[in-house]
């Protein structure tokens, strides 16, 4: 798929991409480490994966290529940085598979700028989280820059709902309309990106 879940979502990121491993591991950090030209790393984790934060740093040179995929969330931390002419891939995969074709692709690419991610906790929590119909999003703090965006899609990486949210910490979302199965809710706040997974049961 060519769908990119930021692509509305300000373009001052960088590029980001996955690493592979012969035991699937629950939950991975992804720390100081360079991907320079010519070189290609795909990350995966049966939960989350978190990249960079700590004072440490995960940088993707001009040239290089990653893929991060995990079942349940992806978190870019302070650190994390693609260059010019860098690539990186990320996506949500709850079931699989892992290191290879991508169900819910995260395009960035950027020009030598950080991806100014901070704090290793989640900046936001949904609930009831498997739902039949709404579910509620409450952020960890209210946003400094007055807004925050919202945006759900499904596993085909389609856009369902997108709501910009001012000056509010706590919003209702229904999935009432949509089909039983796992979406994707990204959200964009201060200049961070995090997105986890909620799952509609039911009709």
């Amino acid at each position: 798929l060519g769908y990119s879940l930021l692509d509305n979502f300000p373009d001052d990121f960088g590029s980001i991409t996955v690493s592979a491993y012969s035991v699937l591991p629950i939950s991975l950090n992804v720390q100081n480490v360079t991907i320079y030209s010519g070189q290609f790393k795909c990350y995966n984790a049966n939960q989350n994966i978190i990249v960079a934060g700590s004072n440490t740093s995960f940088i993707i040179k001009n040239g290089g290529s990653t893929t991060m995929i995990a079942g349940n969330s992806i978190k870019y931390l302070s650190g994390t940085m693609v260059e010019s002419g860098g690539y990186m891939w990320a996506y949500i995969a709850p079931t699989g598979p892992y290191c290879n074709t991508p169900l819910i692709p995260v395009s960035l690419t950027g020009n030598e700028k950080e991806l100014p991610i901070s704090g290793e906790q989640s900046s936001f929590v949904l609930f009831p989280n498997p739902t039949s119909s709404t579910f509620t999003l409450e952020l960890a703090s209210e946003p400094s820059s007055s807004s925050a965006l919202v945006r759900i899609f499904n596993m085909m990486g389609e856009e369902v709902l997108g709501k910009q949210l001012i000056k509010s910490k706590k919003t209702e979302f229904s999935l009432e309309n949509q089909s039983p199965g796992i979406y994707m809710v990204g959200v964009m706040m201060d200049g961070t990106m995090e997105m986890v997974k909620v799952i509609k049961y039911g009709k």
